[in-house]
Order: C-alpha cells, then sequence, then structure tokens
C-alpha cells in the first residue's frame, strides 16, 4: 500500500510551511500520511490530490503538531475528502483551515479518540458532508463556519484561491478576526468603493421553468461577470437541501435541472424551496414549489 504520495513518514517530526501540494495520489493521504510522529503544518495548499483514505492528509497516532492556515479543494477520498484523522493522541490544533469542495467522502474524517480542537475552521461545500460524524457538535463553535470562501478563481485562473475582499475568511470580515486559509485578499474592492461593475440586478439573475414542478424543473441562471457561482438549495426552515453548482462560471446564460431530491437521493416532499445563487458578494433568490 503506497502512502503519501508526496510526503510518508512514520515516527518523524515533520514540519511543512507555506507549501503547495497539487496531482498527488496514494492508497492512504494523497499528498502527506504520518503516522506515529509529529506534524506541524501550516499556510500550506492542497489542489485536486486522491486517495482512498485522507484525499490531502492522513494522519494516524499524532502525538503533538498544529494544522493552520491551510486550504483545500477539489481532493477526493472514499473516506476524509481532504483529512483523515485517527487515533490522534493529544488535543491537536487545527485552526483557520479552509475545507471546500473536496470530493467522495465528508470533508474532515476523525474517528472520535482522544480530542481534537477546532477553531475559525471554514468547511463547505464538499460532497459527502461538511460537519458530519465526529466532528458535528464543533459546527458554530469556537467560530467554526460553513461559508462560502469567496475564492478569486475565475475561468482563465481557476487555480487562485486568494479571497475576495467580501470574503468571509478575512479577519476583517469574521468574528474570530482571523485570516481563514493560506492566502489573504486578491480580488474585489473594500465596501463603499465603486470600481464601475454593473449594479447587482444585472450581475447575478435567476429563475426556474417549470414552477410549479413535478417531477424536474430547470434553473436557468445568468451572470454578468466570471466568477465563483454556488446554487444551493434549502428548505423554509434554512435547512440545505442539495448544491446544485458550485464552481468557476463564465459570464452568460446557464442551466442545471433538480429533480426534486436530496444530496443523498432521498426524494423530497411537497413544498417550497428556496435557491440560493451567490456569484461573489452577490445574492439572488428564487421559490420553487414542489407538487408530488
Amino acid at each position: 500500500m503506497t502512502q503519501g504520495g508526496a510526503v510518508n513518514g512514520e515516527s518523524v517530526g515533520l514540519e511543512i510551511v507555506q507549501c503547495r501540494f497539487m496531482h498527488n495520489s496514494a492508497s492512504q493521504g494523497g499528498a502527506i500520511c504520518i503516522t506515529s510522529g509529529d506534524l506541524m503544518l501550516e499556510s500550506c495548499t492542497f489542489i485536486e490530490n486522491e486517495s482512498a483514505d485522507g484525499g490531502a492528509l492522513a494522519m494516524a497516532a499524532i502525538f503533538d503538531g498544529h494544522l493552520t492556515n491551510c486550504t483545500m479543494v477539489g481532493n477526493t477520498a472514499d473516506r476524509g475528502a481532504a483529512i483523515t484523522a485517527v487515533s490522534v493522541y493529544f488535543a491537536i490544533p487545527f485552526s483557520a483551515c479552509i475545507i471546500a469542495d473536496n470530493l467522495g467522502g465528508e470533508g474532515f474524517y476523525w474517528d472520535g479518540q482522544n480530542s481534537i480542537d477546532l477553531d475559525n475552521m471554514d468547511i463547505v461545500g464538499n460532497e459527502g458532508g461538511d460537519w458530519t460524524g465526529a466532528i458535528a457538535d464543533q459546527f458554530g463553535q469556537n467560530h467554526n463556519c460553513s461559508l462560502d470562501p469567496m475564492f478569486c478563481a475565475t475561468p482563465e485562473d481557476p487555480l487562485n484561491f486568494t479571497l475576495h475582499a467580501d470574503s468571509p475568511c478575512l479577519a476583517d470580515n469574521n468574528p474570530g478576526g482571523v485570516l481563514i486559509g493560506a492566502h489573504g485578499q486578491g480580488c474585489g474592492v473594500p465596501s463603499g468603493v465603486h470600481d464601475g461593475t454593473p449594479d447587482a440586478a444585472k450581475l447575478v439573475e435567476l429563475d426556474c421553468h417549470p414552477n410549479p414542478f413535478n417531477p424536474v424543473t430547470t434553473l436557468t441562471f445568468r451572470l454578468g461577470q466570471a466568477g465563483w457561482v454556488d446554487l444551493t438549495l434549502y428548505d423554509l426552515a434554512g435547512q440545505r437541501v442539495m448544491g446544485l453548482v458550485r464552481g468557476v462560471h463564465g459570464p452568460g446564460q446557464h442551466q442545471v435541472n433538480w429533480n426534486g431530491r436530496d444530496d443523498s437521493g432521498r426524494g423530497m416532499p411537497s413544498g417550497t424551496y428556496l435557491a440560493i445563487l451567490k456569484l461573489g458578494s452577490e445574492v439572488t433568490t428564487q421559490k420553487i414549489s414542489l407538487v408530488r
């Protein structure tokens, strides 16, 4: 079994700062696998690494260390799409990291043994779930959140994981007062400064047809400029139902279908649902009625 597509360590101490890990693969720990040692990981970016267990990072029997200000996007694993942590012996702090849009399993898998400390973590948009399993009760604690980080990525620069000026991951925009992720501001302008872009109403438009619908409706969204797009469905109680679109899209018209099911494939009951479309700091909504 290959471990650690880029770095594999056993009974060692590793300190890795300001590195980018991209397109690595292994059966365990797509980029890094560490067992029975110490790990200090700071300001690193993990992109599109792949593994069966721990798409970016697999760690076991860790004695000491920390994971701080890292960005993990687009990694893939059946368990722990970004991180798998098992048998962590002491309260290793995980702080101020973005774990977003990873594929396969949950964004962060922890086996629940002993304890870990999570603070100022933004875990969002992961295919297998965000704040699930043993870390579920830490959501909303210590400024942990699940918010669109608002990356500056564009079709021409899809790997730009700096942050929009209005990103909740910038220190001035979050209650923890810390930078979340490995990169600071890279686009946008401070509030109150006009940059010549169209009004918000022209930047994002959303509608759907048919509405009411059964069994399928088509959501059409129009963008006035390129950027990172999030289109997610919620019920009227504010519970997430399904993520429809998440990624960089160019300007113009785009379409996506919804078949009345949630992220797990379960059919939703008749009722009204809310589609929320975000492009950078711009947001628009559309009510959709499902009739069984």
